[in-house]
């Protein structure tokens, strides 16, 4: 049986104290007595994964996996990375920090504490920024969703599409940890502490803004906040021509950094694929987008056609190819589309997009995730996402799928280090938290996923999916009446096929066989075709094995996209003891 994980350091905390010694684990920085040390990203992963194991043994072969996963390195590269930290820390006999057992590995020994934010804030409150000339140089920052002042749908999407863009922007500074779009996107149209939101996401400032229309002229305010005391550090209006889009938003991005005292290339002339960007093009690309996060089939397809108007005036628009290949996907999770038809449409757009841009991370994402999930060819997704994160080591989306795929591997030391990175970065973003929770629910981690599912529900009561995995999750921990009562508030949102199938596994792992069968019986009536994974879970808690491995082996004969989890999905459970689970495992390449 798996060691419980403990959701303390699977969440948290961002900040460690040890000796006079302080770790930020989100923004990757080591202080000693204050003063900020050099140290590289792998040695600090290192350091990372020793003090959440303080006092305790780590193997060489246990850092070896959670650090380089499967990539090859000899273990000296180890050994010089511990011999760099002792040399940075600077031990001493009497405060080693770092010891090493004699062929088994490394043991951190000084007394490590955990730190809480305001805390943090207390001990350290200056070294929330840097020191650059003389002047602070903060090194984190949130950009809040534009405030439309007008009810106007159109100006709407445009404040959302500057929002963004300005997001994207300061990402490119790799100093700056700019905190994701769907994380700050949960927060728009409400009402906000500057302080408390501040030292929830972890950031050092925050941008607000508004955003009206004058006659044919945008009237943009934006103001800059620091977090620590809630002092404005600057602010600006902008009154332009409607048409100068693209300068306003280079332009904001341009002050902030000067503000921040970072150098962010590309923003100090357009680039000269920017010139070429038609503002109805781009008008329609915003459209588009605004569409896609309403989400719905309706708005899905809706969403298409805004994209494909922009690529008709400007079709050198990798990024809206993108945008279109990730409506397929949600074309496919609706069934509006075959799986042939899919594979080729989303192929077509990816191999476009990457003639346009090269190795995009996005593109390589995209690739794995058709890998993983369509074609089944783990080895080829496995290398598209690590290639993806070796371009944006931070895209949380990417860990997201990645960490999906080692978890169906069974690779689940590894699944676990990407989550807490996930968490780390991204630490509000329910999407993100529901991620992370199938990871911990399909490693039999069912306390912990329960733990992160909940506080995901505290921001999102009305969450379909986070309610759907909570009700699984209850039912493995064998807390029914919680699950039914999960399981309920899901339907009163949305009741499909899944829905049933969930509620069947429930009863039937609960005892109560007439009710299992009776949903059974309701997805028979309502639906010509039902996914046949959906029956395997059900039989499979009725412990009906014959029946339930028939559905199971024509699931993977038809390549239903939920049967890559097979190897660990406790729905199957009952199934891995029957010899003929094994024989269906090698066939799908787990």
């Amino acid at each position: 049986m798996r060691k419980p994980i403990d959701i303390a350091i699977l969440r948290g905390p961002q900040f460690y104290a040890f000796s006079d010694c302080y770790l930020d684990t989100v923004e990757r920085r080591l202080f000693k007595k204050k003063k900020r040390l050099d140290v590289t990203p792998r040695a600090l992963e290192v350091l990372q994964v020793l003090i959440e194991n303080a006092g305790e043994v780590v193997s060489k072969d246990e850092l070896l996996e959670q650090i380089w996963g499967e990539s090859f390195v000899e273990e000296s590269n180890l050994a010089v990375q511990v011999s760099t930290l002792r040399r940075i820390l600077g031990a001493t006999k009497d405060e080693p920090y770092i010891v090493a057992e004699s062929g088994v590995g490394y043991r951190f020994v000084s007394k490590v504490k955990m730190v809480n934010d305001d805390e943090w804030a207390d001990i350290i409150e200056n070294e929330l920024s840097q020191k650059k000339d003389g002047k602070q140089q903060f090194t984190s920052i949130a950009i809040m969703p534009l405030i439309n002042e007008e009810s106007d749908e159109d100006i709407e999407y445009l404040a959302d599409g500057i929002t963004e863009s300005l997001i994207n922007s300061l990402s490119r500074a790799p100093e700056l940890r700019v905190v994701a779009r769907n994380t700050v996107f949960q927060f728009k149209d409400k009402e906000i502490d500057i302080k408390k939101l501040g030292r929830r996401l972890r950031v050092a400032t925050i941008l607000t803004g508004r955003i009206r229309m004058v006659r044919d002229n945008l009237v943009i305010g934006v103001e800059l906040t620091k977090v620590a005391d809630g002092s404005q550090i600057w602010g600006t209006q902008i009154n332009e021509p409607f048409d100068d889009i693209f300068e306003v938003q280079d332009r904001i991005s341009r002050e902030i950094s000067s503000e921040l005292r970072l150098q962010i290339d590309g923003l100090s002339k357009r680039k000269e694929d920017d010139h070429l960007v038609d503002f109805e093009s781009y008008r329609q690309t915003l459209k588009g987008r605004h569409y896609l996060r309403k989400g719905g089939a309706d708005n899905i397809l809706k969403s298409i056609e805004c994209f494909q108007q922009s690529l008709s005036i400007d079709p050198t628009q990798k990024d809206v190819y993108l945008d279109l290949a990730n409506c397929q996907i949600l074309k496919h999770a609706y069934d509006m589309i075959s799986v042939p038809e899919f594979v080729t449409e989303t192929k077509r757009l990816l191999e476009r997009a990457q003639s346009l841009s090269g190795n995009h991370a996005g593109v390589l994402c995209l690739k794995g995730r058709i890998a993983m999930n369509i074609e089944w060819d783990f080895n080829a997704a496995l290398k598209r996402f690590r290639e993806s994160l070796e371009i944006e080591p931070n895209n949380v989306s990417c860990m997201c799928s990645y960490a999906s795929l080692l978890t169906n591997l069974g690779k689940f030391s590894e699944a676990m280090t990407i989550s807490r990175k996930i968490l780390r970065l991204d630490p509000v973003s329910v999407k993100n938290q529901r991620a992370v929770a199938r990871v911990l629910y399909r490693s039999e981690q069912f306390e912990a996923a329960r733990l992160v599912l909940e506080e995901a529900l505290e921001l999102d009561p009305s969450n379909y999916d986070t309610l759907m995995i909570l009700s699984a999750v209850n039912t493995e921990l064998k807390r029914f009446a919680v699950a039914r009562k999960n399981i309920a508030a899901a339907s009163e949102i949305f009741e499909g096929q899944e829905t049933f199938a969930v509620r069947g596994y429930l009863q039937a792992r609960a005892g109560n066989r007439r009710k299992a069968k009776e949903q059974l019986a309701i997805l028979r009536k309502n639906y010509v075709i039902i996914p046949n994974i959906y029956l395997a879970y059900v039989y499979s808690a009725l412990e009906e094995t014959d029946k339930a491995m028939r559905y199971l082996e024509t699931s993977i004969e038809k390549k239903e996209m939920n049967a890559v989890s097979i190897r660990t999905n406790p729905m199957l459970a009952n199934l891995r003891q029957d010899p003929h689970f094994a024989s269906l495992l090698t066939s799908i390449g787990l």
